[in-house]
């Protein structure tokens, strides 16, 4: 029996986590085959894209790619009816919002939801599962904005503007999560305070909070972002954030390189338990085991620090 479009809706609202690849993948292939089966269906289109798009963060950490593929959603803000748009086409907004193209198409995208939820819903589960979706989501967009886009930080007006909505926003989930006592989230927040006013030490309390209590996935996700955005900390990283670069881009190259996690345990004398450790950040490797391992995967020392020179 063919899967109806309703079916396809709440489905999408169940949908959590990009790992469950095997359940993505069933996800996309039914929303697919709706596609090749109906006439054009934006909200369709748009639950496909965000999937997609979402899929591909996870697996690639390649944010230029999601920014490409997430535009075409914007275009819903370009329409003359934007305000009629649909409950899944403003949900898919507000989660793909981290990829606005500029933060002025953010401002419009901010609003339309905003405006949208507060004439349509007034159930107060309803609004706060999307605010929080899009108050999740536009943090790191501003720190992108305060940091790195010329469209963002490059006056001062422009400056007080992305801070008025940061600080909007985080107030918002921090009444959320203090409301409904959320330990996960608020360390979740202190990343995010952290990232967006460069406090290396709210950075390295919430990610190692996140690594020592939280599912796998929160962690890794965090991680990911912390490893975007990094760079714009200059010399200011703990020990502890500096040996989360190099787990990650350590254990990046080893897998490039099929490099397995025993091959490097024996070359640098460590045991295979040590090096599982290492992949999470649990664990540092020295200056000279570094130094080390670039003999072994064939990489400039700057590799392990997020810079990809070959040798």
């Amino acid at each position: 029996m063919c899967i109806t479009k309703q079916e396809l809706i709440d489905e999408f609202f169940t949908y959590q986590n990009p790992v469950e690849t095997k359940n993505i993948d069933a996800r996309v292939k039914r929303l697919r085959a709706y596609i090749s089966d109906h006439e054009y269906d934006s909200d369709i289109e748009n639950m496909l894209r965000m999937i997609e798009v979402d899929r591909i963060s996870y697996k690639t950490n390649d944010i230029k790619k999601c920014m490409s593929m997430a535009l075409p959603t914007f275009d819903l803000l370009k329409e003359p009816k934007c305000n009629d748009l649909s409950f899944v086409e403003v949900a898919v907004l507000a989660k793909l919002i981290t990829y606005a193209p500029t933060f002025e198409m953010l401002k419009v995208c901010e609003k339309i939801i905003e405006d949208y939820l507060e004439n349509k819903y007034q159930h107060e589960i309803t609004l706060n599962s999307i605010k929080f979706t899009l108050s999740g989501n536009i943090l790191p967009r501003l720190t992108m904005a305060k940091y790195f886009t010329a469209d963002g930080a490059e006056s001062e007006v422009n400056r007080n503007e992305i801070l008025a909505v940061f600080k909007k926003h985080i107030d918002f989930c921090n009444h959320v999560f203090s409301k409904n006592k959320l330990p996960r989230h608020k360390a979740w927040v202190k990343f995010q305070e952290g990232m967006f006013y460069k406090n290396v030490q709210l950075i390295e309390d919430g990610l190692i909070w996140l690594r020592e209590n939280s599912l796998k996935t929160w962690y890794k996700t965090m991680r990911e972002e912390f490893i975007n955005f990094h760079h714009h900390m200059e010399d200011e990283l703990t020990p502890a954030l500096l040996d989360i670069i190099n787990s990650y881009y350590v254990t990046k190259i080893c897998k490039e390189k099929k490099v397995e996690r025993e091959e490097v345990a024996e070359y640098l004398g460590l045991s295979v338990d040590y090096v599982a450790q290492l992949e999470t950040g649990k664990r540092g490797l020295t200056k000279k085991n570094l130094f080390k391992l670039t003999h072994l995967l064939d990489v400039d020392m700057s590799a392990f620090f997020g810079k990809r020179l070959k040798k």
